[in-house]
């Protein structure tokens, strides 16, 4: 009866990056569908399901609540949603969550994780949800191909730079980069005692979901 009463929040990064997409569909276009997925299983289950966007800022709340027409709003809201923000925040997010959300509850974040000094925050999330990091990544963040000089906007920032892929120096440092952002996710989550789930966009999420919690289940 305890665990029947346990809400779902859902987390959704909306910052600029969301905005990306090299495999036909853009970050927040996958957020959004993984967020109705995850929605439907809460009113298929009859429970309580809240929404919380975010960016460099709060964007949008939804307090948790049973039924299809909360469900329906929470899918509308993040369809719609046009964020303030363009920057990255985790931490700002979570510890909002923390202060309206005081009963705890199984809490999904959705994000690219491209931010730093989030740590603590996952911790603290840690310690009074059951939290659950789903990284999303695009193959093209990876490995950068060698296509020439191309202007690259930073989505978050705004500011453009025209850069040299040809050389194998700079494909590399951005790797590098990238490498080291994963890492620090993986290890902020896992400090956490957080659950995470890898999607990479262009890849089917669903079988991703479902070997998470089969994993979860068998444990």
């Amino acid at each position: 009866e305890e665990e029947r009463e346990l809400s779902m929040m859902i987390v959704a990064d909306i910052s600029g990056s969301g905005k990306f997409g090299s495999q036909g569909q853009m970050r927040r276009e996958v957020i959004t569908e993984i967020g109705a997925t995850l929605a439907f299983s809460a009113l298929q289950n009859n429970d309580k399901v809240g929404l919380l966007l975010f960016s460099d800022r709060i964007e949008r709340y939804i307090p948790p609540q049973k039924g299809r027409s909360q469900v329906l709003r929470i899918i509308r809201e993040m369809l719609e949603c046009s964020p303030q923000g363009t920057g990255t925040n985790i931490a700002q997010g979570l510890e909002y969550l923390n202060a309206v959300q005081r009963r705890s509850g199984i809490v999904f974040l959705l994000s690219d994780f491209l931010d730093e000094d989030y740590e603590q925050a996952l911790r603290i999330t840690g310690r009074k949800h059951d939290l659950i990091g789903i990284h999303l990544l695009d193959p093209l963040e990876e490995e950068l191909p060698s296509m020439g000089v191309l202007p690259i906007r930073d989505p978050e920032t705004g500011a453009t730079q025209w850069v040299d892929l040809t050389r194998k120096k700079i494909r590399e440092k951005f790797k590098a980069w990238m490498v080291g952002k994963s890492a620090y996710c993986r290890r902020s989550l896992q400090a956490a005692r957080a659950g995470r789930i890898d999607i990479r966009l262009g890849d089917p999420y669903a079988p991703a979901l479902l070997k998470f919690f089969q994993k979860r289940n068998k444990r």
